[in-house]
């Protein structure tokens, strides 16, 4: 069944058949008669009510017109808020970009200040370093230069000790000559016969006239730490050998230049013993004495090979004076006794030349010389020819 409604239009009367030859009179229809429809009905009501009553849109329309007054007025007012609000961003904006160069200007300033103190601090960090530096080199230095100066005082000392047990030594041993046992004899009496033995048969293996030399360095040797000059003055005054004790002892107290110019026998221990008692009764040590200072020449500070120029030598030879020792002919015995006692310095090589010099005292000084000049020549040193003015 459709679902579409139909409305009940206007009663029509059925039609009826017409009889052959018959003509049916027109009955006029609703048609015909025009009555009006619904919709036509419809139509003239709905004019007929815009003609004379406001519709129920215009009746709506005018009661929202305050609503929309009202709404307008409140778009309005948003307008006007958003573009106070859009002002106030764009305040803001600006001073937060203000704040912001403000805030990197102040890093800067903070910056440089901070990189300001910051040299300032190292810089007196710099200089607190540099005076600390300062202050500690001039106490290294103070301390230094009090090193140095004991050094010196010392090898000063060392210096004196080593030239006034040479002078001693030297002239102790011209005035014993070959009669020089007892003494030993005396100086050793501490240490065992087995011991002494020994080095006396070393000391007999040398020269007659090195042999109170050796004869006093192997007593030295054996005193080691102990050893004193006043025992070899004690000594000889046990042996009656009174001015040389007091010509010994006098030397002693010699220091400087005065103990290097007491190389000269005439005025040093042989020239102050007049008269000696020999030890076998033949006055064997003034013999000696008598010899040396013959032998000497009157002085070994005059003359090309005295006891500075030896002193020279020494200190510009320094501890290279074995090859030296060996073309000068020391004995080997010596050169290794002073090696092991002096040591590589120029004390060794001064005992060395001094003893090379008084073995020789004998031989003319202008043979000496050249045998000195023809030594150093060959030991490559011939530069300190000239050096020393021989």
């Amino acid at each position: 069944m459709s679902s579409r409604s139909t409305r009940p239009g206007p009663k029509v009367p059925p039609k009826t058949a017409a009889k052959p030859g018959t003509r049916t009179p027109r009955t006029p229809t609703a048609t015909t008669a025009k009555t009006p429809t619904a919709a036509t009905t419809r139509t003239t009501t709905t004019t007929t009510t815009t003609a004379k009553t406001p519709t129920k849109k215009e009746t709506m329309k005018k009661a929202e017109d305050p609503k929309v007054e009202e709404t307008k007025a409140s778009l309005e007012k948003a307008q006007e808020a958003r573009q106070e609000l859009k002002k106030n961003v764009n305040d803001l904006k600006g001073e937060l970009e203000s704040m912001q160069a403000e805030y990197e200007e102040r890093l800067k300033q903070t910056e440089r200040e901070g990189k300001e103190q910051n040299d300032q601090r190292i810089a007196r960090a710099r200089e607190e370093i540099n005076q600390t530096l300062e202050r500690s080199r001039e106490n290294n230095w103070a301390a230094m230069q009090d090193r140095y100066r004991e050094s010196a005082q010392k090898v000063d000392h060392q210096k004196n000790d080593i030239l006034r047990m040479n002078k001693i030594f030297r002239d102790v041993s011209r005035c014993l000559g070959t009669n020089w046992r007892s003494v030993y004899e005396v100086l050793t009496l501490s240490w065992p016969p087995q011991v002494t033995d020994m080095h006396l048969a070393k000391i007999e293996a040398q020269r007659p006239f090195m042999q109170a030399y050796k004869a006093l360095m192997s007593w030295k040797e054996l005193a080691g730490d102990k050893f004193d000059i006043m025992t070899l003055v004690d000594a000889l005054r046990q042996c009656n050998l009174h001015e040389l004790a007091a010509a010994t002892q006098e030397t002693m107290h010699t220091e400087g230049d005065s103990l290097i110019s007491l190389g000269n026998v005439g005025s040093g221990i042989a020239s102050g013993v007049e008269r000696q008692t020999s030890f076998d009764g033949e006055g064997g040590a003034q013999n000696g004495g008598q010899r040396a200072s013959a032998q000497s020449g009157g002085s070994d500070m005059e003359g090309p090979l005295g006891n500075k120029r030896l002193l020279q030598l020494s200190r510009l030879v320094g501890g290279s004076y074995a090859d030296l020792g060996r073309e000068l002919m020391v004995p080997k015995e010596e050169l290794e006794e002073v090696l092991q006692n002096e040591g590589m310095t120029y004390q060794g090589a001064f005992k060395i030349l001094w003893g090379w010099r008084d073995r020789n005292e004998d031989s003319m000084h202008q043979d000496n010389v050249e045998v000195l000049k023809t030594a150093l020549t060959k030991t490559g040193r011939q530069e300190l020819i000239e050096q020393i003015g021989l």
